[in-house]
């Protein structure tokens, strides 16, 4: 569905060529150029084409190209068929779709669990970037960002905070036997922890990094958690896939236990529990991970 509504051909131009009970054309919502929420939504969204061009957003009527956020929400709210694309914090009066990065998975609805594992299919980091001869001034304000409290006030400006918090999350029975049974009774961290390839296959992202702080706050905040940590690779069958989630897990608690949370089970369970089984390497990076559940 996300291929189909930004490359809108007339085989696909109606809902119902969709599967989906609407009547009338399907009408995308968008916002104009220049604009970092339509470029990411290109980005991550549409792609690019066999000659490696981006894929612009196809099939917009007149008058469907707006200025600002809110104007597009505004517009879906009052245009019957229409569809568009915002933040997830402005979305109140209109109806959230749930998403699934192929058609094989269930489709995710964009809650702050979603998008603080980066479960939901379109989600981006925020960065702070400064030059290697940082001020002190600089520093205090990325430690404040990075602290719960600037968190806290992220969060009123609209954006999702980066705090640790439990969530169920429901494991299919398509899952390994094992690998239900090690989650059984408990929630996972809304957290993410993910690796690079190659040579970087078992080094953790910056944002991992930061994640493990967050980790030790939340072991302080609830004395007597028991934490597990579970490794997974990518989508491509190797016989290395185990041991490759396996060290990946274990990399992870050694983290931990640097910051002295104990894990109480490590384990890897190579290309289950995926979250974005599509063909692309962005797919597999998705994959490569650590999750981190507690009881």
């Amino acid at each position: 569905m996300r291929h189909n509504f930004c490359a809108v051909s007339p085989r696909t131009a109606y809902w119902s060529a969709l599967g989906v009970p609407l009547a009338g054309p399907i009408l995308p919502v968008v916002r104009k150029s220049p604009s970092g929420t339509r470029d990411f939504f290109i980005e991550k969204v549409c792609g690019t084409d066999a000659d490696h061009k981006k894929v612009e957003l196809a099939n917009v009527p007149a008058g469907f190209a707006l200025e600002g956020s809110l104007d597009l929400v505004r517009k879906v709210a009052a245009t019957p068929s229409s569809i568009g694309f915002v933040s997830s914090t402005l979305t109140t009066g209109v109806r959230v779709v749930p998403l699934a990065p192929t058609s094989d998975v269930p489709p995710v609805v964009p809650n702050e669990s979603a998008i603080t594992t980066e479960r939901y299919p379109i989600t981006r980091r925020l960065y702070l970037c400064n030059n290697a001869n940082v001020s002190a001034d600089a520093r205090e304000l990325y430690e404040f960002a990075a602290s719960e409290a600037g968190q806290h006030a992220a969060e009123t400006k609209g954006f999702v905070p980066l705090i640790a918090s439990a969530h169920e999350f429901g494991v299919t029975d398509t899952e390994p036997t094992a690998l239900r049974r090690a989650v059984e009774g408990a929630k996972q961290l809304d957290l993410s922890f993910h690796f690079g390839s190659g040579r970087d296959a078992l080094v953790l992202d910056n944002f991992a990094q930061d994640n493990i702080d967050r980790v030790r706050n939340y072991a302080i905040k609830n004395p007597g958690t028991q934490f597990l940590v579970l490794g997974f690779a990518d989508n491509v069958r190797s016989k290395s896939n185990y041991e490759l989630s396996l060290a990946r897990a274990q990399a992870v608690a050694r983290q931990l236990e640097q910051v002295l949370v104990k894990p109480v089970y490590v384990e890897g369970f190579a290309e289950a529990l995926q979250i974005n089984t599509a063909n692309s390497e962005a797919a597999r990076q998705e994959n490569r991970r650590a999750e981190i559940w507690v009881k």
